[in-house]
Parts: C-alpha cells; sequence; structure tokens
C-alpha cells in the first residue's frame, strides 16, 4: 500500500523474500514467476493525499516510484509482473458478482457487500485457528450491517461526490470501491488462475487478510487448496517494538542508506535471521553482519592469493601436502552439500553463512606457500564457492574480477572461472543421489553462470546454430 516512505520493517521483509527468490531459481532450479501487487486506492491514501492537498493517484504514483527505487537501491530484484488496483476493477467487481451470485456474499443495507465466513466450506481460520476463533469484530463496518462479526468488506459502498473520490460505477448503476483482501484474489486469479505455489507477506498478514484471501478464493475457485506454501516474513523490532508507520519508530530505507548502511550490510543482515523469526535492529547486530561479510571477502583474497606463488621448487615432502590437498578437498565437498541442505531446509540462511563462515576460516590455518599446486587449486575452489554463494544471494560486490589491462590479467581472469567451473561440476558428479532430470538442470545452470562469469572476465560466448559455441574478448 503506497501512501508513504518505506522503511527498514517493509525492507527485512522484501529482501528476505529476494533472497529465497534467488534461492529458488539458482539452487532449486526453479523457474519463478514473481508477481506484486499495489494497492493504489485505499482509505490511507485517500486521506494521506488530502492532507498533502494532492490527487490521490498522483499521491499513490509518487510513493510506488518511491518504493522501487528503494528496492533497487537495496539489489532486490524487480518483479516479473507489477499490478496496480486500479488497473483492475473490473475484475474486482466480476469476483464479487460471482461470491454473490453463489451465495458466499451478501449486500448489506447501505449497499457494502460482505463475505459470508458461516459460508466457508474448508473451515475458516487454517493459518492461524487461535485467532480466528477468538477475532473481534472486523473493523470495516458499522454494527449491525454484518450477518457475523468475522465477515468482511469485498465492496464498500459510498456516494458520488467529488469527497468520495475515487469510486466506480457497477452494473445496476450504485457506486463504491474495493475492499483490501479481495483485491489480492482478483489481481491474483487475473495473473495466475485458480492456484498458485506460493504466496508471501508479512506475519501481520496471516491473520485476517491471507485467512480471508484463502476464504474467498477457495469459494469463487470451488477448490480446496487456492494456495501451495504460505512464507511469512517476521517483524524487524526496534527495542522490542514492531517498527511500523503508525507507531513512529521507523527508520527509512533512505535514512539508513544515507546514514552509512549499505545494502550488502543489510542482506547479510537479514541472511544470518531466519526470515520466518523476528528480530530486533540494532547497531550490534549491523555491526556483526558488516564483520561476516567482510572476513568472507578477506578470506576468499587469501585462498586466492596461493594462485601466483610459484611451483618451480621441488616439494619437501610431497606426500605430506597431497593429503592437505585431500583435507581441503574433502571440507569443500563437505561444505557444498551442507550449504545446499540448509538452504532447502525452509531456506535456513542462517545455517547456510555459518557453514560459509566456517569453511573461510581455512584461509587462516595453512602456510600458503608450502603448497602444492594440487592444493592451492582447491583452495582457489573454495575461493569460488564462496564467491558464487554470496552472488548467488544477491550481495551487489560479492567479488569484483579486475579491469582488463594486460594480457596476464586476462589469463588470470579465465583461469579462475575455469577453475570454479571445474569444481562446479566436480561437485556435481561427486552427488550420487541426484536423479536424472535435476543433475541435467543444475549443469545448464552452472553453464550459464559460466557464461556469466566469462563475461565479467571479459570473454563473450556467442552459441552456434549447430550446437558449438565461439568466443571473444569484450571490446572497450
Amino acid at each position: 500500500t503506497v501512501y508513504d516512505h518505506a522503511h527498514l520493517g517493509h525492507a527485512r521483509a522484501y529482501v528476505a523474500f529476494d533472497i529465497i527468490r534467488r534461492i529458488l531459481m539458482r539452487w532449486a532450479a526453479v523457474d519463478v514467476w514473481y508477481a506484486m501487487g499495489v494497492t493504489d486506492v485505499d482509505d490511507k491514501i485517500r486521506r494521506r493525499a488530502k492532507e498533502h492537498k494532492t490527487e490521490w493517484r498522483t499521491f499513490a504514483r509518487h510513493f510506488e516510484a518511491e518504493f522501487f527505487d528503494d528496492m533497487a537501491s537495496l539489489g532486490v530484484l524487480p518483479p516479473d509482473s507489477v499490478l496496480r488496483v486500479t488497473e483492475h476493477i473490473s475484475q474486482v467487481q466480476a469476483l464479487v458478482s460471482s461470491l454473490l451470485e453463489t451465495g458466499y456474499a451478501y449486500k448489506s443495507a447501505n449497499g457494502d457487500i460482505f463475505f459470508d465466513v458461516n459460508r466457508c466450506r474448508n473451515g475458516y481460520g487454517r493459518l492461524d485457528p487461535s485467532r480466528a476463533s477468538t477475532v473481534e469484530p472486523m473493523s470495516d463496518a458499522p454494527d449491525g450491517l454484518k450477518r457475523a462479526k468475522r465477515d468482511f468488506a469485498l465492496w464498500k459502498a459510498c456516494s458520488a461526490t467529488p469527497d468520495e473520490e475515487p469510486y466506480w460505477k457497477n452494473g445496476d448503476g450504485t457506486v463504491g470501491r474495493p475492499g483490501w483482501h479481495i483485491e489480492c484474489s482478483a489481481l491474483i486469479n487475473h495473473l495466475f488462475g485458480y492456484m498458485i505455489d506460493v504466496h508471501s507477506g508479512g506475519i501481520d498478514l496471516r491473520f485476517p487478510h491471507h485467512e480471508n484471501e484463502i476464504a474467498q478464493s477457495e469459494a469463487y475457485h470451488n477448490c480446496t487448496q487456492w494456495c501451495n506454501y504460505w512464507l511469512h516474513a517476521g517483524h524487524l523490532h526496534i527495542e522490542g517494538h514492531k517498527m511500523s508507520k503508525s507507531l513512529k519508530n521507523f527508520i527509512t530505507i533512505k535514512g539508513y542508506l544515507a546514514s552509512g548502511g549499505s545494502a550488502d550490510q543489510f542482506r547479510m543482515f537479514c541472511l544470518m535471521h531466519h526470515y520466518s523469526k523476528s528480530v530486533d535492529l540494532g547497531e550490534e547486530r549491523l555491526r556483526k553482519a558488516s564483520v561476516l561479510l567482510h572476513d568472507l571477502k578477506t578470506a576468499t583474497n587469501r585462498l586466492r592469493g596461493t594462485e601466483m606463488i610459484s611451483s618451480g621448487e621441488a616439494p619437501t615432502d610431497q606426500g605430506e601436502r597431497d593429503e592437505t590437498a585431500k583435507r581441503l578437498r574433502a571440507a569443500l565437498s563437505e561444505a557444498h552439500s551442507a550449504f545446499t541442505n540448509a538452504l532447502a531446509d525452509d531456506f535456513d540462511t542462517p545455517r547456510a553463512m555459518s557453514i560459509l563462515h566456517g569453511l573461510s576460516k581455512h584461509s587462516n590455518h595453512i602456510d600458503a606457500a608450502n603448497l602444492s599446486r594440487d592444493s592451492q587449486l582447491a583452495r582457489t575452489a573454495m575461493a569460488s564457492f564462496i564467491e558464487e554463494s554470496l552472488d548467488g544471494l544477491g550481495f551487489t560486490s560479492s567479488h569484483r574480477h579486475p579491469s582488463v589491462e594486460s594480457s596476464s590479467t586476462r589469463a588470470s581472469d579465465v583461469a579462475h572461472c575455469a577453475v570454479s567451473f571445474r569444481s562446479t561440476m566436480r561437485l556435481l558428479g561427486l552427488e550420487k543421489s541426484l536423479p536424472a532430470d535435476t543433475l541435467r538442470r543444475r549443469i545448464l545452470t552452472a553453464c550459464d553462470h559460466f557464461r556469466t562469469d566469462l563475461k565479467a572476465a571479459q570473454v563473450l560466448l556467442e552459441d552456434l546454430p549447430n550446437g558449438t559455441c565461439r568466443w571473444h574478448w569484450e571490446d572497450h
């Protein structure tokens, strides 16, 4: 709902879901279509626009644009679809009319239309049964207009006067505005049809908003499961209180960035706490996020520092150095498996970050000057794994290849890419339990990442019709 500046409480939810989206695409090889609904008509928008002596639509567009600017500044991927409520009023009206015709909704004496919760044939309150059974009357209508206290507004009647704008005309000649809950169901039905895989939002939306979406959508589609998975992000607290506009205790995204915070710092903060858990925001937690990010980047530099060490001298104890290489590769293989398992366990990013941190400590315990070539390559593969993991999770500066200034620099960059790709392929080859289809998808995904990494090293690949490809240096 776009009526004010976005704050870090909003950012926590959107960055968390951006991380989940990236995990699904990169590690689960899922083809994700990410849609976002924009409530650009609302009583809060109307009231705030009047306070600022601004036309309501102009007011909403201003804060919508600011919201997406804030998301971009935090490295959040843009949605695949953005749907404004005001551009889908006919879809809302069609859904409400259908619910009236099938008896799931009723019109009150003043023209408001409510959903009849007692008609829910699949039960009401599945997301939060305790709250559903003790709910107070919905504050969306005066007493006496609703049949039951849990009924909620689908359409709000109003008079056709300038003070009541915006409003839309119905087929019977009356005018009104959509209720909040029906908007999301109408937008989802318009884009995805009768079912969706994942629906997300803040924990405060679980009840009644998401519960009401389930009730009206399953009634409209005559189904028993409209949404397969629900993801709810925990609140961001300040001194124990939820960060919110109503409490006036929020930090805007622009304010956070202007005061020295960074997109990468906040992303690491989000990764260090499970998306579903509420967490207090404080200087110490932000400092720990910065320290972990710095430690990981420093470790990758140290691990990569062995790449340029000369291996011309004869080793003093080749057997011992080969054992070191085996230990390093075993540690990398174990970390790779544990990291992937953590992400697959309800997106357990705190555990995943702990695994990366543990792997990074191998940069401190080994004498880099006395390593075999195989050990050097193992450490390079560790660095690549950490860098690729951070890159996949959305960090804006997970790694930076040096600019191309000489042929030797170019060769080093390409070698980094090749070693990283070989490491990925080798780890996939060691995964004995992967189904053939999953293995094929991961190999193709790794090939796509290899192309991206080569582009960062100023090498461009061009696919040819015969299935082969050719390459050339990127011109500057």
